[in-house]
């Protein structure tokens, strides 16, 4: 790439010299970035290989944590009708990207004296 400054000359260079169909312009693309960031061609396995993360945006994390502390008590079923981001990638976001972890309330009986003074004498 360095040398022709072109996708499509190299591609044209590797079809006459493998003798056979080139790969994409794309793939030509892809290994020119990936020996302009690591020096070289080679798998780095940070980074370059499975999906790319495309529903946890910077946007969509931003979105969620600015609704979160406008309304930290909200429960993520409200927030995902709020933001129209996924119920799954909502949790993800909540939990891998802001760090915050769900809760229960927990709805306990309130004591009255009566109920202390039994508790006492029974003691």
């Amino acid at each position: 790439m360095e040398v022709f400054e072109s996708p499509s000359i190299v591609e044209e260079k590797f079809r006459t010299l493998a003798r056979r169909d080139s790969p994409s312009r794309l793939i030509f693309d892809r290994f020119d970035e990936k020996f302009v960031r690591t020096g070289s061609v080679q798998d780095d396995c940070e980074g370059n290989s499975g999906r790319k993360i495309s529903i946890r945006t910077e946007e969509d994390i931003i979105l969620v944590l600015l609704v979160m502390v406008a309304c930290p008590t909200k429960s993520w079923l409200k927030l995902f009708l709020e933001t129209k981001i996924s119920q799954r990638s909502l949790v993800r976001i909540l939990n891998r990207d802001l760090g915050m972890k769900p809760y229960h309330l927990q709805i306990e009986q309130q004591l009255t004296n009566a109920y202390k003074q039994a508790c006492v004498c029974a003691t």
